[in-house]
């Protein structure tokens, strides 16, 4: 088994009942200079010295998730070419969890909903998760300090989240899911995801949402979102959080109550912790900096007909 640098898929199902922490740990510190070319060269590429890419891969029996196929059930294809799958993870392995919450002014009439979503699910980690938090108005802040980046205790999160203080103002969002693929490479586990809760809108990034796609295809972490979109704003953008989701292989929500924003996280909690991490090293040309598409096949042992859903593709890198 590969010595992963790139593990990955986690769950975050750890909201927040207020925004901004006091003190909170600035992500990047370029990232706060006006200057865009500065702040874009502060915003790391994704790509990990180790070649393996991770395949996350969702298998449904209509609306029930399948989870307890073997490695042999998958077939993995990149460029339509077979590849072997050597890294294989799944429900009882532990992952790194990753926040990426909006709390910036046009996220204001919805903070009531944020926070009763964030009481009911603060307990959804398990004792062997990495758990993070990135708060982010006009910048990313992280929540829990340098020398301590990940808590297995979700009471040591929703904690550091709540002494947090409601920055209003503008949205460096695509600069903090960029900060958030970093952080997780930071992580130990195999299963990685970053999850985003947010209306959509960015218009404080130093980079654009197809840079930040193109990290996220660099990545190898699976992006879910839960889109808190007022109905009757104008400052939000509901697609470019599906687009992330689906090139991932996540999964995006767009709740309108508190009881459809609790929902929604419960399904979410559902996808990542029964979805599957397959990894592989490419074989054939693996280093042409183009965007790879990935194929997975599932073989039902019972000849069952499964909706299977996975990351598109990814981005190579190049030497």
């Amino acid at each position: 088994m590969p010595s992963l640098r790139t593990r990955h898929i986690a769950f975050a199902a750890i909201l927040l009942s207020a925004p901004l922490l006091m003190g909170a740990q600035r992500i990047d510190a370029p990232l706060a200079r006006a200057d865009a070319h500065d702040r874009m060269a502060a915003v790391p590429t994704f790509r990990s010295e180790s070649e393996l890419v991770v395949v996350h891969v969702t298998v449904r029996d209509g609306a029930a998730p399948v989870d307890d196929l073997p490695r042999e059930a998958f077939r993995l294809f990149d460029n339509s070419r077979p590849q072997t799958v050597s890294v294989f993870a799944h429900q009882d392995d532990p992952i790194t969890i990753g926040l990426i919450i909006d709390v910036s002014g046009s996220m204001e009439a919805l903070r009531a909903r944020l926070s009763y979503a964030a009481a009911k699910f603060a307990d959804t980690g398990r004792p062997d998760d990495e758990l993070f938090a990135i708060v982010v108005g006009d910048r990313p802040h992280a929540v829990l300090p340098p020398d301590a980046p990940f808590t297995s205790d979700p009471h040591t999160l929703r904690t550091a989240i709540a002494r947090a203080q409601h920055p209003g103002g503008l949205t460096a969002l695509y600069d903090a899911i960029a900060a958030g693929l970093e952080y997780l490479e930071r992580g130990s586990h195999a299963r990685r995801a970053l999850v985003v809760l947010s209306d959509g809108l960015d218009n404080a990034s130093g980079i654009t949402f197809e840079q930040v796609m193109m990290h996220t295809q660099a990545s190898n972490a699976a992006v879910h979102a839960v889109g808190l979109v007022d109905p009757i704003s104008l400052s939000r953008d509901p697609g470019h959080l599906r687009r992330l989701a689906r090139a991932t292989g996540g999964e995006a929500h767009f709740p309108t109550t508190n009881a459809a924003a609790i929902e929604a996280l419960e399904a979410i909690g559902r996808e990542i912790r029964s979805a599957y991490a397959l990894g592989f090293v490419p074989t054939g040309s693996t280093h042409d900096g183009a965007l790879h598409r990935l194929d997975v096949k599932v073989q039902s042992p019972g000849g069952r007909r499964l909706h299977v859903r996975a990351r598109e593709g990814y981005l190579a890198g190049t030497r």
